[in-house]
């Protein structure tokens, strides 16, 4: 059996992982793409996935309605800093929690 020159360590894992997706990626790029392609939300105008119509908004839009960024200003404005017992104080803090499984990952 033939020792490999370069060993392959994590690095070289990641490496070549980073290899073949561009080159997927790659595969899929082109002037033409095949008939069928998604298209992302914001260009889908008119058309429709699966049912769904495209767009970030409501009725195909792009554009934030008026009443989604109040209602986003008005929730982030009751966000206030809380003493350890979850007491508003102004001498408290604020904390970002993020939870995942693991076992989302395999």
């Amino acid at each position: 059996m033939t020792k490999s020159l370069i060993p392959m360590t994590h690095r070289n894992h990641y490496l070549a992982l980073w290899l073949l997706l561009v080159g997927l990626v790659q595969l899929g790029a082109g002037p033409n793409p095949p008939a069928g392609a998604r298209l992302p939300l914001t260009d889908m105008g008119s058309a429709t996935y699966l049912g769904f119509e495209g767009g970030l908004y409501p009725a195909q839009s792009n554009t934030m309605p008026l009443a989604h960024a109040q209602a986003g200003v008005e929730r982030a404005n009751l966000i206030q800093p809380l003493d350890v017992n979850g007491n508003p104080a102004a001498g408290g803090n604020y904390v970002l929690l993020s939870a995942i499984s693991r076992h989302i990952f395999g």
